[in-house]
């Protein structure tokens, strides 16, 4: 027997409960903020890479075979008698750093550094991985190793990290990439070969944003994790930090995670399969803020035995996750689960489609925005402040799908870094029953002088009005990107 949680009504009749109510605080906002991730990349162009790689001398490239005793730089030397890059003077065994491993000190940590060779935004993409018996903390610092942009724990049975960080750098700026043994280095190798990448803002008409993502057709037949923001992922913890890429698999083709005896999970555009403590999930990330409506495009069925799956959501940064919709899809039950959930997104928010205690699922998950806000920049899409310079005009693009049904008034604020409000823009009055097409626009000047505008935020607030009260609209509640 179908077994469907009672939650996921509970939860609907809670959302159209907030949506009557009238004294609500100023809960409709969208937010445009700095942000040191990015998530859609299909919306930047790499103008330069800067990869590093197996060298004899320093510097090449801007890259440098670094030690770090007690957080500070120390370049190390090159040792061709057994080629590996060492502390100066040799006498120490570690840390090290050869190919295709790196292994830290007890007590001092190794790594790189990359010399920005101009100012601009770089990405800096890419995965750690480490030994099975490995106990590491990998780092990566910004500002000469005295920002952190970046760290994760990876010890068993999590044999790999990943990043996606975007910032901005001046000339000369060092970014730091280190690997920490955590006081012991034993079996603590660890393989890291960062690239930095140049970016720009592609162009991207807003006219042909994409709003609609459906796993089966949208995923790649390749080994292209990321694409239109789905990703196929596995854990073997607890913690939605711990979901991480598998790797293609031509043979099967799709992805899969292997083990000792073999694939202990795998997912093609059609099939989940979980394992035995490897949880798999279909996990896809918001490429801007709106309200999502995810669904099932055919409904999910098990092929063979009862299979747990929920639908899960974070933030960016893998947090404050929550269970949006969880359920049992039985064996035999041939005519499967469906369901269909409305949740408001920011830009980065992460989905997580998770089946999980083995068995195969036939699951094909499909979202589509209902309520969009964008903001383009010279007719190019913008998700981070970071390419907003001094004098350049943000336009902002709100598309309702008949969700608000009260008269509205907007603005566009601008707060900086300490989220002090710096411009609140004139009202623009809508009238909900002659508003058609769905849609407005309004634009705000950041003539505020600043060298850049990361830590900045612009945020659509939109009102409805009663009495001479104003309150919030119900949608966009929790919408925003940074």
């Amino acid at each position: 027997m179908k077994r469907i949680n009672e939650n996921n009504k509970t939860n609907i009749l809670i959302r159209r409960a907030k949506s009557m109510r009238k004294f609500s605080i100023i809960l409709a906002f969208v937010l445009l903020i700095s942000g040191l991730s990015v998530y859609a990349t299909e919306s930047y162009a790499v103008t330069d890479t800067y990869q590093s790689k197996t060298e004899t001398v320093q510097g090449v490239n801007g890259w440098y075979f670094c030690a770090f005793p007690n957080g500070t730089r120390e370049d190390m030397e090159y040792y061709s008698s057994n080629s590996r890059w060492k502390r100066p003077g040799g006498i120490e065994a570690y840390p090290l750093i050869k190919s295709p491993d790196m292994l830290p000190g007890n007590e001092v940590d190794c790594g790189f550094v990359f010399v920005a060779p101009k100012a601009g935004i770089i990405r800096l993409e890419g995965k750690v991985e480490i030994l099975e018996k490995a106990n590491v903390t990998a780092r990566i610092f910004k500002k000469n190793g005295k920002e952190l942009l970046w760290d994760e724990a990876l010890k068993a049975p999590s044999l790999c990290g990943t990043y996606n960080t975007l910032t901005r750098v001046s000339e000369g700026e060092e970014i730091w990439f280190t690997v920490d043994s955590n006081g012991s280095n034993s079996n603590d190798f660890v393989t890291w070969w960062p690239k930095v990448e140049y970016m720009d803002m592609a162009y991207v008409p807003v006219s042909e944003v994409d709003k609609e993502y459906n796993y089966k057709t949208d995923f790649p037949s390749a080994d292209e994790q990321g694409k239109d923001g789905w990703h196929a992922q596995y854990n073997m913890g607890t913690n939605y930090s711990e979901f991480n890429d598998m790797l293609w698999d031509g043979a099967l083709s799709g992805y899969a995670v292997n083990g000792i005896s073999g694939r202990t999970a795998y997912m093609t555009c059609e099939t989940m399969c979980s394992g035995s403590g490897t949880a798999c999930a279909a996990v896809w990330v918001s490429p801007f803020a709106g309200i999502a409506r995810l669904s099932s495009d055919g409904n999910i069925i098990s092929n063979g035995r009862d299979i747990s799956m929920k639908i899960a959501k974070t933030d960016k940064t893998k947090k404050n996750g929550e269970v949006l919709w969880s359920s049992v899809a039985d064996a035999g039950d041939e005519s499967g689960i469906n369901y269909s959930i409305d949740v408001p997104v920011a830009a980065g928010d992460r989905l997580y489609f998770v089946s999980e205690g083995g068995g195969e699922l036939i699951w094909n998950p499909s979202i589509s925005y209902i309520q969009t806000t964008l903001f383009a920049n010279s007719g190019k899409l913008l998700t981070d402040m970071l390419f907003v310079n001094d004098g350049d005009v943000v336009d902002c693009i709100f598309e309702d799908g008949d969700t608000i049904y009260r008269d509205t008034v907007f603005f566009l604020a601008v707060y900086d870094s300490n989220n002090c409000l710096r411009r609140l823009t004139e009202a623009t009055n809508i009238a909900a029953e002659e508003w058609n097409p769905r849609e407005l626009g309004m634009s705000v000047n950041m003539n505020f002088g600043e060298e850049s505008y990361e830590g900045w935020r612009i945020s659509l607030l939109a009102l409805t009005g009663e009495c001479g009260r104003y309150f919030s609209t119900n949608n966009s509640a929790s919408a925003y990107i940074d």
